[in-house]
């Protein structure tokens, strides 16, 4: 046992377990209490008089399995929507009865909402990459594209001239009817303010192994498939932007990566091939200090 837990802290730990056997395994908590003092504490974090530190937890629908018992189902949860309402359903029953709150949306979806836009090409597939769904993980996976430093720089170059006329790649066939009827009716299309990388993708594109032995090996191709990346990303979110109807200067600010594999590389690595990139599009989209600038990452960032 830790030296710094003593006798009084157990003491304490006693009683709390104790209360929480006497209410049926709950702990002793005035709920509508709480939540008045969470809403306090949210809209000041770091405020030095707010009632209690704020909860954090992320109460959404991907523990809903493992509370009701079932196994994970991501395709269906997306795709079955009665299916996704009635366990929705059964796991706010019991939420409401532990937090005091119905955690997870019960609606159900309206039959006269109109059709949504039809989808937008991703950067995945500006890269010609694929996915392959893992039941295991339950998510898609990217496939590698490249094998090979000559297989890269083809796709480069592949992939340089399609950004010479992205629009045309990335919007389907009947786009534009489909928007002019949609903005007309009040419905923009989405924006494009968040990307899974730049190192979590572009290790998808070649390899994990192979990106690392591409930044030391031959930085020259690295900084290509880098400027390359960045500029795919900005092209793309400009092209949306437009078919939202904003002009560079009225766009809406903010920008959020999710790189869980920046994490495989050293700090000088990632300043050639990562941190170009994250920049370039926070200087386009976040300038302002008050921004959104997220990034997320399987790492401290310590490196």
């Amino acid at each position: 046992m830790s030296g710094h837990v003593t006798d009084k802290h157990l003491e304490i730990a006693g009683k709390f377990v104790q209360q929480a056997r006497g209410a049926g395994g709950l702990a002793p908590v005035d709920l509508d209490r709480f939540w008045a003092a969470q809403a306090v504490a949210m809209a000041d974090p770091f405020g030095p008089d707010i009632p209690q530190v704020p909860l954090g937890a992320c109460c959404n629908w991907e523990c809903v399995f493992e509370e009701m018992g079932v196994g994970q189902q991501w395709k269906r949860w997306r795709g079955d929507a009665q299916w996704r309402r009635g366990l929705s359903k059964a796991y706010n029953d019991r939420a409401e009865k532990i937090v005091g709150r119905r955690l997870l949306g019960e609606t159900p979806p309206d039959p006269n909402a109109p059709p949504g836009y039809p989808a937008i090409k991703s950067l995945p597939d500006i890269f010609e990459m694929t996915t392959r769904w893992d039941d295991v993980s339950q998510s898609d996976w990217w496939m590698e594209v490249t094998g090979s430093e000559d297989e890269l720089a083809r796709l480069l170059d592949r992939v340089d001239k399609r950004l010479d006329s992205l629009r045309e790649f990335l919007l389907p066939d009947g786009w534009d009817e489909a928007r002019e009827g949609l903005m007309a009716a009040g419905h923009k299309p989405p924006l494009y303010r968040g990307q899974r990388g730049p190192v979590t993708f572009a290790a998808a594109v070649t390899g994990p192994e192979n990106l690392i032995f591409l930044i030391y090996d031959t930085p020259d191709l690295a900084v290509r498939f880098r400027d390359t990346i960045l500029r795919a990303m900005l092209e793309k979110a400009r092209i949306q932007d437009e078919e939202a109807g904003h002009a560079p200067e009225d766009a809406p600010h903010g920008f959020s990566f999710c790189d869980d594999n920046c994490c495989l590389l050293t700090g000088h690595m990632y300043e050639l091939f990562g941190l170009p990139i994250v920049k370039g599009l926070w200087d386009r989209y976040s300038p302002d200090p008050a921004d959104t600038r997220y990034q997320h990452s399987d790492s401290d960032m310590g490196h």
